[in-house]
């Protein structure tokens, strides 16, 4: 499950009837104020089906 405009960034796997169910929320790039950094989340799909979620901490400025 994939999910935005939570703000603050989450990656967790849940059980759910029997099976593993990931969680992947990513950051904002707001310039408002918030509990972490202006950031976005990278994803990587695999030939073999894996997935990678990178969580970046964006570090420069944000236009207004």
């Amino acid at each position: 499950v994939l999910s935005g405009h939570v703000h603050d960034p989450f990656d967790f796997t849940r059980e759910a009837e029997g099976r593993s169910l990931r969680m992947i929320g990513t950051g904002t790039l707001s310039r408002r104020l918030r509990s972490t950094r202006p950031s976005y989340t990278a994803l990587e799909v695999t030939q073999a089906g894996g997935l990678t979620a990178w969580h970046r901490v964006f570090e420069g400025e944000i236009a207004a």
